[in-house]
């Protein structure tokens, strides 16, 4: 008699008990949320107090970080014990193989190597390599067969059928066994005969309708069948060959219909035997050759498949033994035939007697026959999975297995076990939840094998954090065009997000409820084709993201710079590369610079060969042409990834990055990018080619690669319902529910059961062979019944807050399938929402501030900044916050005051004051001579041309003797950012650390103008600014103190901005000269 178990130490329900303690084989279904990995852990663990040794378990999941939970959960569990015997169950842990089902198979590969048939050393290549690998070897392999092998298949279509049947070897092996010789001739000697037959047919009927047109006509030619009958045989005329019959006869009826013809020009009789006659001939012509030979062309495909996909698969191999790799698909498909030798299957019956299997729904068929030769041994077996949650059938996933293993556990006595307590999701989502699925999940039957059976979770958490407000929002978006609608719900998405975060919704948290973050929020798609859609509404609305999954790494625009870079110094002579390169971060140039060095090229120039040869062009070309050619010299000596380095030590790329509201992702993501070809450069023999190469090779093949994740960061994510799989958070946005899949059939199905059916090209799917039509059925059930299931999978992430979204026409069936989506959810607790795509606004631009002392995000209550300001605009808000405000924010006009001096004279130079100070600044950046002045500056008043001139020559004085004959960057356009803040200047003169600018202003006021130099100076690194007060003969000299003083004025006023405080600073001095003081109710009244 067994001595019963004592209770488990954690809060377990009776079902996690039940689970945790059975004695024999258990199947546990677990539900959403409810503790699985803890069940498994716990088992492994009660395990151990049997007796049972760590080097006796074997435990596999789905994937790496799954695994490593569930390693360091029993690692926790056994240490938190006592006792010398745990000690040594603790040392002895490693032991225990627990990992994914492809470390599985690489373990029994690497002991049994030669059972395998691999090399004793191999590399298994990541999940990206893995898929990208067969696909850029295939040409090689099939490089190797004979060119009458092909028959009449064409090669491209070739290749992406034995694509397509690499994807699952083993599967396919099964499939193409089916072949049969002596059934595939007697099958194609039928299809031929079949073929004969109708084509004989058709040709009877083209004769007897040819007939019939001539034995009748109209008594009146202008008769418009009678002129179809005309044209059809004028067509015929001379024409032997049937197919330009058919060319000529299609030209002559088009536009035929068959109710032509009137009654007074035709008898009865006749006139249905003629437009009979054009009918039958039209649609003869419409008939397909190739549809009628469909047959014969797929059965020969098949035996062109079954042929060439050893001699390829021998190939692929041999170049895998030659490269010493191996793809996940490799890993199964050896492993499994290691296994079928008996005393491998022995060896690991005896070592491991207990097997827990995680995430059984997601287990294909071959991964299943690993695990059953493993289990032949008489095994303990656990499998956890749910069915609902089954969503990788493009991996082959089969989730009738877990079905046949729940089976298998009942048929050895073991125990099934349901987990339906959700320890993720409170009550009244649970509830919509369940009564959603209840209708979208109807459960298996002769139609729908693969359907999922709906059984529903009840909540560990009662209350809903944010009662009253309803856990469930569903958002419909109505109007025409895709694009706009999808436009429109980004905003919408966005403006939810932005609203969710200021109104401080709340979600559960382990101290219980507090507001929400953006860390908190997910957003999840089924498909990345329109992501950028949905980041772009992110970024406008100034919210953080980031994007788990998607297109990823390679698509982020740092990481297209640098690509262009690589791929530009491989290609010098390529123009738009070059051209893209200017305009990047590495180039800095603008628009008009690069014209000018479009219209410089002559036409047998590339534009390096120009940017190369000229001098004239302009500081910013200059900097980089330098830049550029420095690069290519270092080609010779230096890899790729220190090309990179360079070329942001020289360009100060990654110091403009940082300066971006993204900017520590961005310099993340160009740091993983530099890595991957570092990486790739230890493989050895990787030149900046051989980088470029792979980088093309990876943006052909669309491998996702992830972006660089930052610690503790607090953003939305982006990422797909897949790549959410067993995750969970706060809150959970859905977009696009009802976004069709793409309806493009695949190239080849297979079954083992019915065998290998090649689609046959050119042919609509409803005409396809009966085979192939058999087997595409099939695959759109277990897609249907997927995309129940993904919903599913969505749905349940959410723990406190789900918003569901979705697109469709105004009227239609657009509409009716909203209609009828929407009456899937229950009344209660599920808030609706309808609008117009056109009226869904542009979200503004919010900038949060996390509050220090609360830690929560507070909107602050003002105007949002704009993207840039002008640096000048400082030393306003210095004067008069609320100044600031109206005139950078608001845009509010400069009022005429009461108080501003009534003088004509002083009147005319203020409003010419800003356009001498322009001239005065355009002839000192330019150099011109007084002729020149004369020339360009024709446009103005001889006085003021006098006054421009007099301002320019005073820089000729003893005052500014310090600047002659010294070196000069001019008009320097510069973009700093103070706490948070983008600011824009230009920089009068940029001299070897001294920073000058030039004035014209009647009066000298340094102090006003001080934080803009102490700006300046700071983000150039001068050690020195000045003022050159023209109109005084006078260069002002800021102090070291005073630099560093005007820069914290500077930043304390860029702070005070982001956070909101636009409030009046009146005074006698303020006020008398604001141009708003006319129409300010915070004006200083007191009479002047």
């Amino acid at each position: 008699m067994t001595t019963p178990h004592p209770p488990s130490s954690f809060d377990a329900t009776p079902q996690q008990r039940a689970a945790v303690h059975a004695l024999g084989s258990v199947a546990i279904d677990a539900g959403a949320g409810s503790g699985k990995t803890r069940v498994m852990a716990e088992r492994i663990v009660r395990l151990l107090d049997d007796g049972v040794q760590p080097g006796q378990i074997l435990a596999t999941t789905f994937t790496m970080p799954a695994a490593a939970e569930l390693r360091a959960r029993v690692e926790t569990y056994v240490a938190a014990r006592d006792g010398a015997r745990w000690q040594a169950v603790a040392d002895a842990l490693p032991l225990a193989q627990i990992g994914t089902i492809h470390a599985l198979c690489a373990r029994i590969l690497r002991e049994h190597p030669v059972e395998a048939g691999v090399g004793a050393r191999f590399t298994v290549l990541d999940e990206a390599a893995s898929n990208a690998w067969p696909k850029a070897h295939l040409p090689l392999a099939l490089a190797t067969l004979d060119d009458d092998a092909l028959g009449s298949v064409p090669v491209g279509v070739l290749r992406d059928v034995l694509e397509a049947l690499l994807d699952d070897p083993v599967e396919a092996n099964r499939s193409l066994d089916a072949f049969d010789e002596t059934a595939w001739a007697s099958a194609r000697a039928q299809a031929v005969a079949q073929v004969v037959a109708r084509q004989a047919e058709r040709d009877r009927a083209w004769t007897t309708a040819v007939h019939a047109l001539e034995s009748a006509a109209a008594n009146d030619p202008r008769d418009r069948l009678e002129q179809y009958r005309v044209a059809a045989l004028q067509a015929l005329r001379g024409v032997e060959r049937r197919d330009e019959q058919t060319r000529a006869l299609t030209t002559a009826l088009q536009g035929f219909r068959s109710n032509l013809g009137t009654a007074s020009a035709w008898s009865k009789a006749d006139k249905a035997l003629i437009g009979g006659a054009l009918t039958q001939l039209r649609d003869l012509c419409k008939a397909s050759d190739d549809e009628d030979a469909a047959d014969v062309w797929a059965l020969d495909a098949q035996r062109v498949v079954t042929r060439a996909w050893p001699v390829v698969l021998r190939e692929l191999d041999r170049l895998k033994r030659e490269q010493g790799v191996l793809t996940f698909a490799d890993l199964e498909r050896l492993a499994l035939h290691a296994l079928q030798h008996p005393h491998v299957r022995a060896y690991y019956h005896a070592r491991w007697r207990h097997v827990l299997i995680d995430e059984f729904q997601d287990t294909n068929p071959t991964q299943w026959a690993i695990l059953e030769r493993v289990l032949a041994g008489g095994a303990n077996v656990t499998v956890v999975g749910d069915e609902k949650q089954s969503i990788y059938a493009f991996r082959r996933a089969d989730v009738t297995l877990f079905r046949t293993a729940r089976e298998r556990v009942a048929a050895e006595r073991g125990v099934n076990v349901h987990l339906g307590t959700s320890f993720r999701t409170h009550a009244p989502l649970v509830s919509v939840t369940n009564a959603f699925f209840e209708r979208r999940m109807p459960g298996p039957d002769d139609t729908r094998p693969t359907a999922a059976t709906f059984t529903p979770l009840t909540a560990h958490r009662a209350v809903n954090p944010a009662e009253p407000l309803a856990p469930v929002e569903f958002h419909a978006v109505l109007g025409k065009g895709a694009p706009a609608r999808r436009a429109a719900e980004a905003n919408l998405l966005a403006a939810r997000i932005q609203a969710l975060i200021a109104e401080e919704r709340l979600v559960h948290g382990p101290a219980g409820a507090r507001p929400v973050r953006f860390g908190d929020i997910a957003v999840l798609f089924r498909s990345r084709t329109d992501l950028a859609v949905y980041e772009a509404a992110l970024f406008r609305a100034g919210i953080p993201y980031v994007v788990n999954g998607g297109r990823g790494l390679l698509y982020r625009p740092e990481v297209r710079d640098a690509r262009t870079l690589l791929a530009w110094l491989a290609q010098p002579a390529d123009d738009l590369l070059l051209a893209s390169l200017l305009r990047s971060p590495y180039g800095r140039v603008d628009d008009a610079d690069l014209a000018r060095l479009a219209r410089a090229r002559t036409p047998e120039e590339t534009l390096w060969q120009t940017l190369a040869r000229q001098e004239t062009l302009g500081a910013r070309l200059t900097v980089a042409r330098e830049l550029l050619r420095s690069l290519l010299d270092a080609c010779a000596f230096l890899r790729p990834s220190r090309l990179l380095a360079l070329a942001d030590e020289r360009s100060g790329c990654s110091v403009l990055m940082a300066a971006t509201s993204d900017g520590e992702r961005r310099l993340a993501n160009l740091a993983r990018f530099t890595g991957l070809v570092r990486a790739w450069q230890s493989e050895g023999g990787i030149d900046l080619g051989a980088v470029n190469d792979r980088l093309r090779q990876l943006e052909v093949l669309d491998v996702p690669l992830a972006e660089a994740t930052l610690a503790d960061e607090d953003a939305v994510t982006l990422t797909t319902i897949h790549g959410a799989k067993g995750l969970e958070y706060p809150v959970v946005f859905v977009p696009d529910l009802l976004r069709g899949k793409n309806n493009n059939t695949p190239s080849v199905l297979h079954d083992a059961s019915v065998g290998v059916a090649v689609r046959v090209p050119g042919v609509p799917s409803a005409k396809q062979p009966s085979a192939y039509q058999a087997l595409l059925e099939a695959r759109q059930e277990r897609e249907r019944s997927e995309d129940e299931r993904v919903w599913y999978v969505a749905f349940t992430r959410a723990a406190d807050l789900l918003v569901l979204s979705a697109t469709g026409e105004a009227s239609g069936g657009g509409a009716a399938s909203l209609a009828a989506l929407a009456g899937d959810f229950p009344d209660e607790h599920v808030a609706r929402f309808s609008y117009a795509a056109e009226s869904v606004p542009t979200p503004e631009p919010r900038r949060f501030m996390r509050d220090v002392t609360t830690g929560r995000l507070v909107l602050p209550h003002a105007a949002p900044l704009p993207e840039s300001l002008p640096v000048t605009s400082l030393s306003v808000y210095l004067t008069c916050p609320l100044a600031f405000k109206r005139q950078y924010l608001l845009g509010h006009a400069r009022l005429a005051t009461l108080w501003r001096a009534n003088d004509p004279d002083e009147a005319r130079a203020n409003v010419g004051g800003a356009i001498i100070g322009s001239a005065v600044h355009r002839a000192i950046e330019l150099a011109w001579t007084p002729a020149e002045m004369e020339r360009h500056l024709a446009y103005l008043p001889d006085r003021a041309r006098e006054e421009v001139a007099r301002l320019v020559s005073a820089l000729s004085g003893d005052a500014y003797r310090e600047l002659r004959g010294l070196e000069a960057q001019r008009e320097l356009n510069v973009s700093p950012v103070l706490a948070g803040v983008r600011f824009e200047g230009v920089i009068d003169a940029l001299y070897d650390g001294w920073v000058v600018d030039y004035k014209t202003d009647k009066e000298a006021a340094p102090h006003h103008h001080l934080p803009q130099l102490a700006v300046y100076a700071a983000h150039v690194g001068a050690n020195r600014a000045s003022l050159a007060y023209l109109r005084h003969d006078r260069l002002h000299d800021f102090t070291e103190d005073e630099l560093r003083w005007g820069l914290q004025l500077a930043e304390g006023a860029a702070r005070r901005m982001f956070e909101g405080d636009f409030e009046a600073t009146p005074s006698v001095d303020t006020c008398r000269w604001c141009a708003y003081r006319g129409s300010c109710p915070s004006r200083y009244i007191e009479e002047i």
